[in-house]
């Protein structure tokens, strides 16, 4: 629980609200959450990127915004990430 929450610093900066500073911080993030599970735990870099895929897709992708980010910057992605258009069409509804 304290690596997410060390590896969560850079998201500090998701306020700006500029996709390009969200989705370089999510995967800042998740690079310091992986780095983190694999010095705490003396694991390896893969079994590290397993461990750190689900909490990191909830806190980062979902919970700060770095699936919309990405899907912003690349509309393409959208099609692998169907989830993300409709709270992207929501936070437009929203004004958000």
């Amino acid at each position: 629980m304290q690596v997410l929450a060390y590896a969560s610093a850079p998201c500090a900066f998701v306020g700006v609200g500029v996709p390009a500073v969200t989705f370089v911080c999510g995967l800042w993030a998740f690079a310091l959450l992986v780095l983190g599970t694999r010095t705490v735990h003396s694991t390896s870099f893969a079994r590290a990127c397993v461990a750190a895929l689900a909490p990191g897709a909830l806190a980062y992708g979902s919970g700060f915004g770095w699936f919309a980010a990405t899907t912003a910057l690349f509309p393409r992605a959208a099609d692998y990430m169907p989830w993300v258009g409709r709270s992207v069409e929501a936070a437009a509804v929203l004004g958000v």
